[in-house]
């Protein structure tokens, strides 16, 4: 086990597959935050405070553990520069809807109804065969929302990937509701 102190807020930690045997751990136990995983972290710790300072009880701690090759680990403990418990926000799994538009009107009526409340959203404009292709990267709520609405001033295309259109169509824009709310 080779333990380094980056600075007063981080932490390396480095197990070899061997040390991983020695603590009867394996990598998907920390995934699964078992029991085991949780005592082997706090050993870590401890004997990390122990060599290092690395103080663990005064802050909230971010723990990273990536794969080595060896069949060990390598970990990245951050300690809150402050007291404050360490906020973050959990990013939803998002898709890529795409929406059709016969003409770029159509395409501007659906973008002041639809009233994006994210305009950092990232999304892309697209030109082929004279149809105007709105890409935008959602949540599936959000897409299922904007689905209902389009029906007025568009449709939504399952059968044109995002892919296709990078490769095929006329890039117009990128984050084009940026660029329109910003008008």
């Amino acid at each position: 086990m080779v333990i380094d102190m980056i600075d007063k807020l981080h932490l390396k930690v480095e197990l070899s597959g061997e040390d991983m045997q020695n603590l009867e751990i394996n990598r998907s136990s920390f995934l699964e935050k078992s029991e085991r995983a949780k005592l082997v972290l706090k050993t870590i710790l401890k004997k990390a405070a122990e060599q290092t300072g690395f103080d663990i009880f005064s802050s909230h701690l971010l723990i990273e553990i990536f794969p080595t090759v060896d069949e060990g680990c390598l970990m990245l403990f951050t300690r809150s520069p402050n007291r404050q418990k360490m906020r973050y926000k959990l990013i939803k799994n998002k898709q890529n809807c795409i929406f059709a538009f016969e003409d770029i009107e159509n395409f501007f009526k659906f973008c002041e109804k639809a009233k994006f409340e994210n305009y950092e959203l990232e999304n892309s404009l697209y030109l082929y065969n004279e149809n105007y292709y709105f890409n935008v990267n959602l949540n599936k709520d959000s897409c299922e929302k904007y689905k209902l609405l389009l029906s007025e001033y568009g449709a939504t295309q399952k059968k044109i990937k995002l892919s296709f259109l990078k490769e095929h169509a006329v890039l117009i824009s990128d984050n084009i509701i940026h660029k329109i709310s910003a008008e």
